[in-house]
């Protein structure tokens, strides 16, 4: 009976350390501070400039758990000094406080306490991960599926690539097919299983249209109404399917594609 006791207490008393600890370890603050100089040698990170408050420590918080970045602070500094920093890297000027994302030692990215998540995650996304940002797009992205039957059955080539929001591949591809399309002018449509109810996307489905199997994961063909796998560049003609690509391709290899049917010369 002793020995049980024993055990129970001590196994209590480890309980409440091992909670002090994560308290402790939670409460912690996710940055570092830093003078304004320090701020103009820093390789990489997301800075704040300002007194801290609530939001502000949620703010930093957020982005130390959801990106392999640090954040900072910075309490003392000349406001004009550093909007003269951020008009020299072509960056919107900060008010009287406000963050900015340094990469590489070059301020990318700035915006007052009440900035534009999106934009900033973009940024991020887009320095780290090569990830494109919205204003970089120029490839089409297509918003109704009735749009994309029509090109399909259009008596021309229609290039399409298939794609879904948790698709790596697909993300790492965007800047390959975006490329493409600056340089060539190619009509290139971006079509994201996701962004459509499944209803929707159906209709895409039921156009019936042939994968032969060299672009399926499992060497069989199918049709777009079996399984799809993503990434998959389409070339359509008539309602037909003419030719494919499975997963990421290279430049070269999506041009001698296209170059095959004359889509670009």
């Amino acid at each position: 009976m002793k020995n049980n006791l024993f055990i129970i207490i001590t196994g209590f008393i480890v309980l409440v350390l091992v909670s002090i600890c994560l308290v402790t370890m939670s409460a912690k603050p996710t940055y570092s501070k830093l003078s304004y100089s320090e701020f103009e040698k820093l390789d990489t990170g997301l800075v704040y400039f300002g007194e801290l408050d609530s939001d502000v420590k949620k703010i930093l918080k957020d982005y130390d758990r959801n990106y392999s970045i640090k954040e900072y602070i910075v309490q003392e500094f000349d406001i004009d000094s550093l909007n003269q920093l951020l008009n020299d890297n072509k960056l919107t000027k900060i008010e009287e406080q406000g963050f900015v994302f340094v990469n590489n030692s070059v301020p990318v990215w700035s915006g007052n306490k009440s900035f534009e998540e999106k934009s900033l995650n973009e940024e991020i996304n887009y320095q780290i991960n090569g990830t494109l940002r919205s204003s970089d797009i120029v490839y089409n992205i297509p918003t109704k599926i009735n749009d994309m039957v029509n090109l399909i059955n259009r008596n021309k080539y229609t290039v399409t690539v298939l794609s879904k929001s948790d698709c790596s591949y697909c993300t790492l591809y965007q800047p390959v097919i975006n490329n493409i399309v600056k340089k060539y002018g190619v009509d290139l449509y971006y079509l994201d299983k996701d962004d459509f109810t499944e209803k929707e996307f159906d209709k895409f489905k039921n156009l019936d249209l042939e994968i032969k199997a060299e672009c399926t994961t499992t060497d069989t063909a199918t049709t777009t109404k079996g399984i799809l796998s993503y990434p998959l560049l389409l070339i359509t003609k008539k309602g037909k399917s003419v030719d494919c690509l499975l997963g990421y391709q290279s430049e070269s290899e999506v041009l001698e594609l296209l170059s095959k049917y004359n889509i670009i010369k």
